[in-house]
């Protein structure tokens, strides 16, 4: 078996602390900036909602017998588990957050204690941090699928809430 030299070893570290630097950043934006997108999607839905619970009227679809009521219960219940789902995201990203900081902060430290220092002396301390940052760099792009499977979401329920909403005002 291939024994990959130290130095080769320290090379593969920094390149992927390099590419975990530059996605936690972008990761991090991304999802900071979902943060607020499920509250404008309520903010929006919340009054004609409410306006719809009290008066409980509808006009009817192209003479259809059928009331709304139910297609308006459905979406409130897919708004909700969007609303949890987004949560635990949130969270999920939080808590992955503070372990990157603590990793990040290992990383500092590091770096101030071998300033100065050639290569050799400190490079076996850093390919030890391999494994946490490969599996920091595994949990950003879990948050990255989730996020973008809520985006997904948003805009289905976004699509859905305009066909609901002619019918709700009127």
């Amino acid at each position: 078996m291939n024994k990959i030299s130290l130095e080769g070893q320290y090379e593969y570290y920094r390149c992927i602390h390099h590419d975990f630097n530059s996605a936690y950043k972008m990761i991090n934006d991304y999802v900071t900036d979902l943060y607020v997108l499920p509250k404008k999607l309520i903010d929006s839905t919340g009054p004609v909602l409410n306006k719809f619970i009290t008066d409980y009227s509808f006009t009817k679809a192209k003479g259809s017998t059928a009331t709304s009521y139910e297609f308006i219960l459905e979406f409130i219940h897919q708004l909700d588990e969007f609303a949890e789902e987004t949560q635990n995201l949130f969270k999920e990203h939080k808590i992955h957050s503070d372990k990157s900081k603590v990793y990040l902060r290992k990383v500092a430290e590091l770096n101030e204690r071998c300033t100065g220092r050639m290569v050799s002396e400190y490079a076996v301390e850093y390919v030890n941090l391999t494994p946490e940052l490969t599996a920091l760099h595994e949990g950003l792009k879990r948050i990255k699928a989730k996020a973008d499977d809520m985006v997904d979401k948003l805009e289905k329920l976004e699509l859905r809430w305009k066909n609901l909403a002619v019918q709700a005002r009127a």
